[in-house]
C-alpha cells in the first residue's frame, strides 16, 4: 500500500472565521501540512472574522465551504424585545424542522454538506477523513457518507461531550429527541475507525456508553503551539498578574476581591477580555483591557510574575489555555473550586490552586511561594503541538497500513 499523503478535514468553523471551535483543527492542519501532508478542509460558509487569531496558521491550506442554514437570530443572546421575539420564532421553526436538538448549527445542512463532501472525495482522493464536532450533526452526516467509502480510514474528534453534555441543548431535550441524538452518536462511533476526545474522563464516559467499541476510543489531547509562545516582541511595563479570555458568569465577587487584593498589595493586574467587567472595581492596579493577539498576550505572560486562570465549573477536566500558560514557564494562580483541573495544576507543580471562597488568604500564600517555583518543562513539552500531531499522524499511518 502507498504511504498516507492526503488528509481531508471536516470542521464546521475554520479560520479566517472566528470562534474558538476552529482553533484545534486549524493548528493540527498547519502542523500536518508542515510535516509534508496534503491537507484540504470542508467547512461551513460563515462570516469571516477580521481579527481571527488563527488566520496565519491556515495560510496555504485549501478550504471548501458549504452553505449553512442555521438561523442568525439563534446565534445571539437577545436583549431587546424584538430580538427575543425573533429568537423564539426561529427556535420554533428549528423544533419543527429537526428531530434531535434544535440548537445543532449543522442540522439543516445535510444536503449542502454531503454534496460538497462527495465532490472533494472525487477530486482530492484523501487517504483519511477527519471530522470534528460540535456541531455533532456534521459528524453524523460524514458517517452516512463514509458508507460509500468502506475502505477509507476515518477519525471522529469530539471536542465536547455529546449526549451527556450540557451545551447545545442536550441536557434539556425530551426523551424522544435525546434518543435520536443517542442513535446519531452510536452511528458515529460505529462507523469511524477511530474516535477521539480531549480529556481521559470524556473517553471513560464514552466507553461506558459504547462498550463494544472501546478499542477505537482514544484521547487526543489539547496542546500549546510553540509558534505562539516563542513569538512576541519586547514587553513594556509588564504586569504582576495577567489573565486573558472570557469572564464567566458568577465571577463578579471574585473579581472584586481580586481587585481589592491587587490594590492592597501594589500588584499590577491586567484582565485582557472582551467581556463586560464592572467599572467600579477597576483601579490603578486592576485594569480591564482589550484582548491581544495570542503572540502578544503570551509575551506579556512570559514577562509577568504570575498568570491567572479562572476555573469555570462547566470545565471540570481542563482548559486548552492551561497548556499554553504552562509553556510560558510562569506560576499559574488557578482560582475557583476544587476539580480535576485544580488537581492537575497542583500535582504537576504548574502553580497554585486558589479557593474562590478563601481568595485573599490563598493568594497571599501562593504569591509567597514565588521564589520556590520551578517550571515543569517535561510536563509542558508532552503537550506541544508538534508532539501531539506527530503522535496522531503516527497512529494514522499505522492504521492506514493495517487496512
Amino acid at each position: 500500500m502507498s504511504d498516507l499523503k492526503r488528509i481531508l478535514i471536516v470542521a464546521y468553523s475554520f479560520p479566517p472565521q472566528g470562534g474558538i471551535g476552529g482553533r484545534r483543527w486549524a493548528k493540527f492542519a498547519k502542523q500536518m501540512q508542515r510535516s509534508g501532508f496534503e491537507v484540504e478542509v470542508v467547512s461551513a460558509d460563515l462570516p469571516e472574522a477580521a481579527d481571527s487569531p488563527w488566520t496565519a496558521d491556515v495560510k496555504g491550506i485549501s478550504v471548501f465551504r458549504f452553505n449553512t442554514s442555521f438561523p442568525k437570530s439563534l446565534k445571539t443572546q437577545p436583549a431587546r424585545l424584538i430580538d427575543k421575539v425573533r429568537y423564539r420564532m426561529a427556535l420554533r421553526k428549528m423544533v419543527w424542522k429537526t428531530k434531535g436538538t434544535p440548537y445543532d448549527r449543522a442540522a439543516l445542512d445535510q444536503l449542502a454538506f454531503r454534496s460538497l463532501f462527495s465532490q472533494r472525495m472525487e477530486k482530492f482522493h484523501p487517504d483519511v477523513v477527519i471530522a470534528t464536532g460540535a456541531p455533532f450533526d456534521l459528524l453524523y452526516f460524514t458517517a452516512k457518507e463514509l458508507s460509500n467509502h468502506p475502505d477509507l480510514l476515518s477519525l471522529a474528534d469530539l471536542r465536547d461531550p455529546w449526549v451527556n453534555g450540557s451545551a447545545f441543548g442536550y441536557s434539556a431535550l425530551s426523551e424522544r429527541r435525546l434518543k435520536i441524538e443517542r442513535e446519531k452518536e452510536a452511528k458515529v462511533v460505529d462507523t469511524f475507525e477511530l474516535v477521539t476526545m480531549p480529556w481521559p474522563e470524556n473517553i471513560a464516559e464514552l466507553k461506558q456508553r459504547h462498550p463494544d467499541h472501546t478499542e477505537k476510543l482514544a484521547v487526543l489531547p489539547h496542546f500549546f503551539d510553540g509558534d505562539d509562545i516563542k513569538a512576541g516582541g519586547k514587553v513594556k511595563s509588564p504586569p504582576d498578574l495577567i489573565y486573558g479570555g472570557a469572564i464567566y458568569d458568577g465571577l463578579e465577587s471574585t473579581l472584586a476581591e481580586l481587585s481589592a487584593f491587587a490594590k492592597a498589595n501594589g500588584l499590577k493586574t491586567e484582565i485582557r477580555t472582551s467581556s463586560r467587567v464592572e467599572a467600579s472595581i477597576q483601579n490603578e492596579h486592576f485594569q480591564v483591557l482589550p484582548p491581544l493577539s495570542s503572540k502578544d498576550f503570551f509575551a506579556r505572560v512570559k514577562a509577568s510574575r504570575f498568570s491567572l486562570l479562572f476555573l469555570p465549573e462547566g470545565k471540570r477536566y481542563g482548559l486548552t489555555k492551561l497548556y499554553e500558560l504552562a509553556a510560558c514557564k510562569k506560576p499559574i494562580l488557578a482560582i475557583g473550586k476544587e476539580s480535576n483541573l485544580s488537581e492537575t495544576i497542583e500535582e504537576n507543580a504548574l502553580g497554585s490552586f486558589v479557593r474562590a471562597d478563601h481568595l485573599t488568604e490563598d493568594l497571599a500564600k501562593a504569591i509567597g511561594k514565588e521564589k520556590s517555583f520551578t517550571p515543569n518543562q517535561e510536563w509542558s513539552e508532552n503537550y506541544s503541538l508538534s508532539k501531539i500531531t506527530s503522535d496522531l499522524t503516527d497512529l494514522l499511518k499505522r492504521e492506514f497500513h493495517e487496512k
